[in-house]
Order: C-alpha cells, then structure tokens, then sequence
C-alpha cells in the first residue's frame, strides 16, 4: 500500500494558485525516504506546500519540496540530565579529643622539648609533650591542667605556670571542618569572630561544667574548643554537627526514538487525518 487520500473537499483558487484540503490515511510499511506526493492525485501539475494539520500524538511530518515526499518523524524519549549537587544536612561525628594545649607563662629552667613529661602541681595530670611554642605547649593526655598551676616537664627540667586550663584539640576526619556562624573566646579571654569559610554550624556535646565554650581552627587547621580557664573539667570528646555539599554527575539516560521512523514501520493506524496542500 502507499499513503491514500479521501475526502478532497475544498478547493480554493488563491491568486495562481490552488488550496486543497482532505483527509489521508497511512499504510503497514513506511517507504525509506517518506512517501511520495503526487500532484496529479490533486489535479495540480506542482505541488508546493503539504501539511499535516491534524495533530497526531507521538508523531510529526515535514513535506520535501525538493523531493516531493512527505516524511514521519517520531517523538523521542527520555532524556539527559546535567551535573548537579545535593546538600546533605545534619550531619553528626562525636569526635575524640587527641592533645591539649595550654597556655603558659615566662619558663624556668627550660625550655619544655617535644617528647617532655609533663606533671601539673595542683591536678596531678600528666601528658606527652607533642609540640611546642613560645607560649604554649600540646600535650597528649586525658585531663586537661587547671588554671593557674606548676607544670613540670620530667626531661627538660622547664617550669612555668599555666595561663589556661587547657585547649582541647580535636584532628578533624574526612571531610575537613571548618567553623560557621561562631566566636570563639581564646585562652587569654579574647572574644573573636571565626574566620570566613564555612560547614560546622553548631558545636556542642561537651563534657564539662560549662557547655557555653567557644571554638577555633589552628595554624594546622584542627579545631580547638576552649574550657572555661577555672573549669577543671575533663574535655573527653566533642560533637559536631555539620552541612556538606557533595557535586554527583547523574545522568537521565540517552535519548532514543527520536527522527525519522525506520523504513518498513507500520502507520495503519494513522487514519483519517487532515491535511492541506497548496500547488499550481
């Protein structure tokens, strides 16, 4: 079969040219390349324009002029979709505290070496010495010192007085945390802003007296959350929750289905569909 046309009843002259309009049916087999239009199956010698004026779900036609056959063209499906991010919230860690680091005052007999042990006169904590400043010291141990007494280191043979009771310093895990939306009080009573640049909103979970403490980020980019300096609690862990946002490609699948129907297609049931052509 080829495509079949009934029902021609309009024609219209406009100008030196002919409006015809119908209603055309398909058959069982789409001929590769589309299907021919006669013009003689219209009483024209030329025709110059054919539509489809009928829509037809899931399909679309285009005339050829050139070649003078009508094609069928089908919708396409699915889809891709672009790289886009999806913000994980409240998430949680309860992080162990790994070093303390104290503040301190003018050294005697010192000063203080990576490696001292260190004993504290009034709490009895002892520690590890695993850095140390000018006026500071990072010490591995379970207790924080207290405000105001004698630390000794057991190699060196330094003493100095503590300015704090210590900063609890937590390594941060993957991914890396920064602080938001926080000040911090240092160890000598300074109140700051934390700096630009931002995950952690709320720092909390805090195993001391006093749970209004603030927190930084240090030189190495670890957190330190400070006690109260005449607190003398044991600072064990310290909970974070925190907002990340992760960037994942997802894609939606390839478009298929789309442009011209495959030769052989069957279209019988394409039926009785308006058309308009326009010709000499």
């Amino acid at each position: 079969m080829a495509i079949s046309f009934a029902q021609n009843y309009f024609r219209n002259s406009a100008g030196v040219q002919w409006e015809i309009l119908g209603r055309l049916s398909l058959d069982n087999s789409y001929p590769t390349g589309g299907y021919s239009i006669d013009p003689l199956q219209f009483g024209l010698s030329q025709v110059t324009n054919f539509s489809v004026t009928d829509n037809v779900s899931g399909y679309g036609f285009d005339y050829n002029a050139t070649t003078q056959k009508l094609l069928v063209y089908q919708a396409g499906t699915g889809g891709v979709l672009a790289a886009h991010s999806h913000d994980i919230q409240a998430v949680s860690e309860n992080l162990p505290v790994t070093t303390f680091r104290v503040y301190h005052g003018a050294v005697a007999g010192g000063p203080f070496v990576i490696g001292d042990a260190i004993t504290g006169s009034i709490s009895g904590a002892a520690g590890t010495v695993t850095a140390v400043g000018a006026t500071y010291l990072d010490f591995a141990a379970a207790t924080a010192l207290q405000f105001g007494e004698v630390i000794t280191g057991g190699t060196s043979g330094a003493t100095a007085t503590t300015e704090s009771s210590g900063t609890g310093v937590v390594t941060p895990t993957n991914p890396v945390f920064s602080l938001h939306g926080v000040s911090y009080t240092d160890d000598l009573g300074n109140t700051s802003p934390v700096p630009v640049g931002a995950s952690v909103n709320i720092v909390q979970g805090l195993s001391l007296g006093d749970p209004s403490l603030g927190a930084r980020i240090n030189s190495v980019g670890d957190i330190e959350v400070c006690p109260d300096a005449f607190d003398g609690g044991v600072l064990t862990s310290i909970q974070i929750d925190y907002t990340v946002s992760v960037t994942t490609s997802v894609s939606g699948g390839t478009v298929t289905g789309g442009g011209e129907v495959p030769n052989a297609t069957d279209l019988s049931a394409i039926t009785n569909v308006e058309y308009r052509v326009v010709g000499l």
